[in-house]
């Protein structure tokens, strides 16, 4: 009777450390879960925020816009290209600081007319000849 109690005790030993290990294994398990769902659960966050800040962008004006473009720009040295354009651009209006020594931005632009160069109100000034390409 002492050897089946004996072995009896054993194989709930042997079972109890397999139960351990199994749970050790499934918390791991769970835990890793977990961690992935908070990812995808951030990811899906940050993507809401983004389409909020879309929707309210859309929602806004064309003076309010410029002024968040100014707040975000008055603070940061920055380059602006402008490439091609026909028609003065009032920076002002568009919300884009006007580029000085002291906030060390540049704006930049190209065009092809001479007119609008004049408009622009230009420190510097650089005539480019072009080319045509030959094929």
């Amino acid at each position: 009777m002492g050897g089946c109690l004996s072995r009896a005790i054993h194989n709930l030993e042997e079972n109890l450390t397999a139960l351990e290990t199994t749970f050790e294994e499934l918390k791991a398990m769970q835990d890793d879960l977990s961690r992935r769902v908070e990812r995808e659960e951030d990811k899906g966050l940050r993507t809401l925020a983004q389409v909020q800040v879309v929707q309210d962008w859309n929602q806004k004006d064309e003076d309010q816009k410029a002024c968040d473009i100014h707040n975000v720009l008055k603070r940061k040295k920055f380059v602006l290209l402008l490439d091609d354009i026909w028609a003065k651009v009032n920076l002002t209006e568009i919300g884009v600081p006007y580029p000085s020594k002291e906030n060390g931005c540049k704006l930049i632009f190209t065009t092809r007319s001479l007119e609008v160069c004049g408009r622009m109100e230009l420190m510097l000034r650089w005539q480019l000849s072009v080319c045509p390409l030959v094929i």
